[in-house]
């Protein structure tokens, strides 16, 4: 019995930290979805705002499990108490990741940018704009105090690389730009 809590313990915290590096590397931010021949997701929606069983929350149940038969036979309980503890534990963790990761998921941007806030704003053009609506480029702007890319586009000629514009309104989510020039 203490050789399984060991492993479990070491295996569930091992994954947890990787998991946790590969979060901060933005590599790890969704839960893996687990596809079989029989399309069986690995989330299982229990009716709340939030997946509580994912691969992240089984793995806190693991590390859980581990630890908490660790700390049962230590405190001399018998084999079956061993066991209890161990899944109780192991349910709160997984309960406590499925929060943390879902209090997590809240502190995502809701994308509040206000691309109004852009109107008579200059910039600089990143990726050249194409004569007459033809298409999209890229402009470089301060908007809400930080320098966004946004799309965008010109009613009138061409307008290369590096120039200086000036957005005039807005085309849904584009904006409308002229060179600077043109209003002098």
């Amino acid at each position: 019995m203490l050789t399984a809590f060991w492993i479990t313990a070491i295996s569930g915290s091992l994954a947890a930290l990787i998991q946790m590096i590969l979060l901060l590397l933005g590599i790890g931010d969704s839960d893996l979805d687990v596809d079989v021949d029989a399309d069986v997701d690995a989330d299982i929606d229990v009716g709340f705002d939030f997946p509580i069983f994912t691969i992240k929350s089984f793995i806190g149940f693991i590390g859980g499990f581990g630890w908490g038969g660790l700390i049962g036979y230590y405190r001399g309980f018998s084999g079956t108490w061993q066991v209890v503890l161990a899944f109780a534990i192991g349910i709160v963790f997984a309960l406590l990741v499925s929060t943390m990761l879902y209090l997590l998921s809240k502190l995502k941007s809701s994308g509040n940018l206000n691309l109004n806030n852009a109107i008579g704003k200059i910039g600089d053009v990143y990726l050249q704009i194409p004569a007459k609506g033809e298409g999209t480029g890229i402009v470089n702007v301060i908007v809400q105090d930080s320098l966004r890319e946004l799309k965008a586009m010109s009613e009138g000629d061409a307008i290369p690389t590096g120039e200086k514009v000036k957005i005039v309104k807005l085309a849904g989510n584009t904006l409308v730009v002229e060179t600077i020039k043109n209003k002098e």
